[in-house]
């Protein structure tokens, strides 16, 4: 708010370059990636698979149901539906990556002390040297592949804590 707008405009012009290729590479990925509204019969991604959401009026709740996630909200809109949605990842996700973390340190005689689920913005997961694992939500959105080698990375660094060689060979051993 401070800075003078020929100061703005300058550092603007100094970064064309760079801004003009992550238009670019927006304007690629939004060919790619397939625009979801968030609506009645609308699919979403769970796991490496999707599920359908069925979309009715009632007290908020939200539950799956095979390959069906049922949503209800007092007013269906696409913020509500959106919150109660992102919620519900949250709270499958604790179930979701809790097991899979049992089961991969458990297959490795791994033992850590807990496991959060969180919306980090920049990290997919991160580990204490307490023990404590921590998985951003939207790992959920993600092939069960990519959730699991995510798992074996953050329980890597239970015994390595920093990415050198030996870190990287005990990610491959797992």
């Amino acid at each position: 708010r401070r800075v003078p707008v020929e100061q703005v405009d300058r550092f603007l012009r100094s970064k064309a370059r760079w801004i003009l290729r992550q238009f670019d590479r927006f304007e690629r990925l939004s060919r790619i990636i397939p625009e979801r509204r968030l609506e009645h019969g609308a699919r979403i991604p769970f796991l490496g698979g999707e599920l359908t959401l069925d979309v009715c009026n009632g007290k908020s709740n939200v539950g799956r149901l095979g390959d069906s996630l049922r949503v209800s909200v007092r007013t269906p809109s696409e913020r509500s539906l959106r919150r109660a949605i992102v919620a519900w990842y949250r709270e499958a996700g604790k179930d979701e990556l809790e097991r899979r973390v049992r089961i991969l340190a458990g297959r490795h005689g791994i033992t850590y002390r807990r496991v959060t689920v969180r919306d980090q913005k920049t990290l997919w997961g991160s580990c204490s040297r307490a023990g404590r694992l921590s998985f951003n939500w939207r790992l959920l959105l993600a092939p069960i592949e990519i959730v699991d080698y995510i798992i074996c990375h953050e329980l890597s660094h239970l015994t390595v804590h920093n990415h050198s060689a030996t870190f990287w060979s005990r990610v491959e051993e797992l």
